[in-house]
């Protein structure tokens, strides 16, 4: 649904990086001749290097590491300047380094369960937390001169409908007004001054239906219609 949110993927990178900085310590003290601490951190992070094959499941955009670059580089490095006698010491954290890209995947797959319970899709208080400072602006000239009714208290009990496309487009194309040559629009009015649920990243815009019931929810790469009983606009503007 939503990806990995800000919130949730700064937590995935922390676990990460927690569970990383372990690793080296322990690497770093299981070796009888041991490196520099700040130069085993350097290849630690040249070794995340990596060519990489991405692809998208479910909504969601994953990169798996496929050529490790970063070791490569290093053993390139460590033979151009004639270091190859002590490239034994730094290998291990050379690979770290690679494999640890592997680590980010897993946590960031085990937030994924945090970020549908902190935002859930079919919530619409997940993209309008905050409406203290929400209004309504026409954007089409079929719409009225309307300002919002009482939102906060029906933002709740707003359900999630299906998108009927076909029937919009339906509505709108075989019923036109037979005195003007302008189309009603299904969602006139534009929602400005709502804030997303705190930590959730969202960007979207927020189309109010004409009869005042209906609010679709737009993001770069989804659209959600949510439906209430009640109008949330009144007569006039404020």
């Amino acid at each position: 649904m939503l990806g990995i949110t800000s919130f949730t993927e700064g937590l995935s990178l922390l676990l990460a990086w927690f569970i990383i900085i372990i690793l080296i310590y322990v690497v770093y003290q299981k070796l009888d001749e041991k490196p520099k601490w700040w130069a085993a951190l350097i290849i630690v992070v040249v070794g995340m290097f990596s060519f990489d094959f991405s692809f998208t499941f479910t909504q969601f955009s994953l990169s798996i590491p496929i050529l490790p670059l970063g070791v490569w580089l290093l053993i390139l490095i460590f033979k151009w300047t004639d270091n190859t006698e002590i490239w034994p010491i730094y290998k291990p954290f050379a690979w770290l380094g690679f494999l640890s890209l592997f680590l980010f995947i897993i946590t960031k797959l085990l937030v994924l369960p945090v970020d549908h319970f902190m935002y859930p899709e079919e919530e619409l208080s997940t993209y309008m937390s905050d409406v203290e400072n929400a209004s309504v602006m026409k954007i089409h000239p079929s719409g009225d001169d309307v300002s919002l009714d009482d939102l906060e208290p029906k933002i709740d009990s707003m359900q999630r409908d299906s998108i009927r496309s076909i029937d919009w487009y339906n509505d709108l194309t075989h019923n036109p007004d037979p005195d003007s040559n302008e189309v009603d629009a299904r969602f006139p009015y534009l929602l400005t001054g709502v804030e997303p649920k705190w930590g959730s990243d969202l960007e979207t815009m927020i189309y109010v239906e004409h009869d005042g019931k209906g609010l679709l929810v737009t993001s770069s790469d989804h659209q959600y219609y949510f439906r209430s009983e009640d109008s949330l606009l009144k007569e006039g503007v404020e």
